[in-house]
């Protein structure tokens, strides 16, 4: 994958694999031994996820790119979601929530946990469909935790779409 200049990422069987910073094109032979290399890489099983071609991507969720982030979530995102969803406007306590998840998925979490659910959605909103978080987050002084919810503007259509009534 190139941007002008640049080599953003290559492609193994099908899957596109990106770089954590640009490489100058110019710089490609050093980066030619781990596409040669990449011939050897054996992706069975791996989970290919298809993202929306670049004309299909907006700064707002359409329903169709909300639609596509859903089915792409992680089961862990998935449950952060709908634990989120169906607390509905109000914000969650980040200690309440890690209790909500390890009930519902059986997994113990930790602050750190929900900050890397949180950090792999933003990179899937961002990435994938250049729109912005679907949550939101904010810091209680007074308890000394965060809190987290769905943004109010994107939570009737998320229920509808985790089947959440």
């Amino acid at each position: 994958m190139v941007d002008g200049d640049d080599i953003l990422g290559f492609e193994i069987d099908g899957i596109e694999v990106r770089l954590k910073e640009r490489i100058p094109i110019g710089q490609y032979e050093h980066l030619k031994p781990v596409l040669e290399a990449s011939e050897k890489i054996d992706l069975t099983g791996s989970s290919k996820a298809s993202k929306p071609e670049q004309s299909e991507r907006n700064s707002e969720w359409t329903n169709e790119n909300l639609q596509a982030f859903v089915q792409a979530l992680t089961d862990t995102q998935r449950a952060y979601l709908e634990v989120l969803a169906a607390n509905g406007e109000e914000w969650l306590f980040s200690s309440d929530l890690c209790e909500r998840l390890k009930e519902k998925t059986g997994k113990q979490f930790r602050g750190t946990s929900i900050a890397g659910i949180r950090s792999g959605l933003s990179r899937k909103a961002r990435n994938w469909y250049e729109s912005e978080h679907i949550d939101e987050s904010a810091w209680n002084s007074d308890e000394w935790m965060t809190r987290v919810r769905v943004k109010p503007k994107y939570l009737s259509r998320l229920r509808k779409l985790l089947g959440i009534h």
